[in-house]
């Protein structure tokens, strides 16, 4: 027989309520439509805010002022700091107790999954999701990349070949002409003197 659950306090029912609202916040962020709404809803909160004199600029406060603003701030940090700590406690315990155990002591594998679980967000999928994209335009730009070295690396082979069969034809030209001829026939001296008396060289 499965254990009872623990009845949830008041404090992790807020705690949960604040965890959904967090998430919807951020899933706001995440379309671009609706973070522009919010944006300009939030300016116009702060602009009433300022008309009301709930928000005054800091050239315009004492310096008696700045230094109960800081306090204030450093205050609601510490809340924050605090409530961010008891938060991430409230999140492996939900998940802990809302997690089916296997028969026998829990694996390791078990014992890491509340840690790793809180850690899926919408930002984070999108994240990966950008990171995908960028791989793949990555990966285009290296192939056509490739492509265009190999039509270029042919193409200068081709041209490479056809000069090598200009010179060769250039060179068997040259080779058959009467000159060419006669310079061969006076390589040696004796070659020359034949040459002589047969008339070919007045």
């Amino acid at each position: 027989m499965p254990p009872k659950k623990k009845p949830k306090t008041k404090e992790e029912i807020k705690e949960q309520k604040r965890i959904a609202e967090r998430l919807r916040y951020q899933r706001l962020k995440n379309d671009p439509v609706k973070r522009e709404q919010l944006k300009e809803k939030e300016r116009r909160n702060y602009q009433r805010k300022k008309e009301k004199g709930i928000r005054k600029s800091v050239k315009y406060i004492s310096r008696r002022e700045q230094k109960a603003v800081t306090k204030e701030w450093r205050k609601h940090c510490a809340t924050y700091r605090a409530k961010k700590k008891a938060l991430k406690e409230i999140t492996n315990n939900f998940v802990r107790h809302n997690t089916p155990e296997s028969d026998g002591s829990p694996s390791p594998q078990s014992s890491v999954a509340p840690s790793i679980l809180p850690m899926t967000t919408p930002r984070s999928d999108a994240s990966n999701a950008r990171k995908r994209n960028a791989r793949k335009k990555r990966d285009k730009i290296i192939k056509d990349k490739d492509k265009k070295i190999e039509y270029y690396r042919k193409k200068s082979e081709k041209y490479r070949k056809r000069l090598e069969r200009l010179e060769k034809a250039k060179t068997k030209k040259n080779v058959d002409t009467p000159n060419t001829k006669l310079t061969e026939m006076c390589d040696s001296p004796g070659a020359r003197r034949e040459v002589v008396k047969k008339g070919a060289i007045r």
